[in-house]
């Protein structure tokens, strides 16, 4: 067990309980644009407007207006992330946004390759969060990665989530509302309460000093901590998310760190200060059979019609999809070593070339003169 890490816990712990922190309700320091990306096929997936507005105002309510119950002592250190979520209003090209991108996809099926992140909007300046049918990765309801891990990854970063973990109406329910909660806060750079392990045993930390050592849990039942001598803090949001309704002092410091670091351009989202950040439409796919191909469409720009190479052997069925996933083209045929003809019927910009054959799918971005 880290005995540093604890009593500098009790230390923290005792002083607050003497002159207790009350979070208070009121003008965040932080606003952070969303955009829901909602991945679908026309089925319950493609959920609605009211359901993503019921969300972000659970996701509000637990950063920035608290009106939590928390047991002792964690009453003690609860704290206001004062931090607050926004659907954008303006989209990156400048045109007028509700903050919700709908997406006619067979990517919202065993979601979570890079292929399926698909129209993120630059990481710079907005939290983007997909939701899909299902995800690819058995027995977990989100992806969302520390700054750190997808630095260097700006094209997945963000948070993929069962479309039924989002809000508590429509396909969702109370018992997930909190979950989107935990991974914003993973994004926010805030690791699950035990996540890094102590030594050989079954306890663990988060590099945050006022939540103690624990063993990784899902249960809300109150039970003492066997990595320490106080109850588990098993309702901090990133702990088990059926029964969480805090965040520590501790933890809203180091999200705030976060928001001021320019890991992962975390400093320039709520900012409104930007940089460059790549191009994210998606150009290349992975076979079913786990091999990567890396799929070039040419020329750059083209006129009426385009060149693909990479492609294994075959016929395929193509269809061209504008920024936001809906068809322009359908029903073309491309044979391997042969030009697709496009026509000249279509606007300059950048569309999205789909290709079928069997049960492979490859996506390659393409731009029209």
């Amino acid at each position: 067990m880290n005995i540093h890490r604890t009593l500098a816990f009790h230390a923290l712990l005792a002083l607050l309980l003497c002159c207790p922190a009350q979070a208070q309700p009121g003008a965040a320091q932080y606003t952070i644009p969303v955009v829901f990306h909602v991945l679908h096929q026309n089925g319950t997936e493609n959920i609605s407007d009211e359901q993503i507005a019921d969300a972000m105002e659970i996701l509000n309510t637990n950063f920035d207006a608290p009106t939590w119950t928390v047991e002792p002592p964690f009453d003690a250190i609860a704290a206001d992330m004062d931090i607050a979520f926004v659907l954008a209003s303006v989209a990156p090209d400048g045109s007028p946004t509700n903050g919700i991108d709908r997406i006619e996809t067979p990517l919202t099926i065993d979601a979570g390759a890079p292929s399926s992140y698909v129209n993120a909007w630059p990481r710079n300046r907005y939290l983007n969060i997909w939701t899909v049918r299902s995800l690819a990765a058995p027995g977990i309801s989100y992806i969302s990665q520390l700054p750190n891990q997808v630095d260097q990854e700006p094209c997945t970063d963000g948070i993929m989530i069962f479309h039924s973990y989002v809000g508590s109406i429509g396909t969702a329910s109370q018992g997930t509302k909190r979950t989107l909660t935990q991974a914003v806060g993973r994004f926010l750079n805030l690791k699950m309460v035990y996540e890094d392990p102590i030594g050989s045993g079954p306890c663990a930390d988060d590099e945050v000093t006022d939540t103690p050592p624990c063993v990784a849990t899902v249960l809300c039942n109150g039970i003492t901590n066997s990595c320490d001598a106080v109850v588990a803090n098993e309702h901090n949001f990133m702990s088990s998310p059926y029964c969480s309704n805090m965040f520590t002092a501790g933890q809203r410091a180091r999200v705030h760190a976060c928001l001021t670091n320019s890991v992962a351009q975390r400093n320039e989202l709520a900012s409104g200060i930007t940089t460059i950040t790549p191009d994210c439409l998606p150009s290349s796919i992975t076979d079913p059979n786990g091999t990567s191909r890396i799929i070039t469409a040419f020329p750059i720009p083209f006129v009426d019609r385009i060149h693909v190479s990479g492609l294994s052997e075959g016929l395929y069925q193509a269809e061209l999809l504008d920024h936001t996933g809906r068809i322009v083209i359908s029903s073309l045929t491309l044979t391997t070593g042969a030009p697709l003809e496009v026509g000249v019927t279509i606007a300059s910009g950048v569309y999205l070339l789909k290709l079928h054959s069997g049960s492979r799918t490859h996506i390659v971005r393409v731009v029209r003169e």
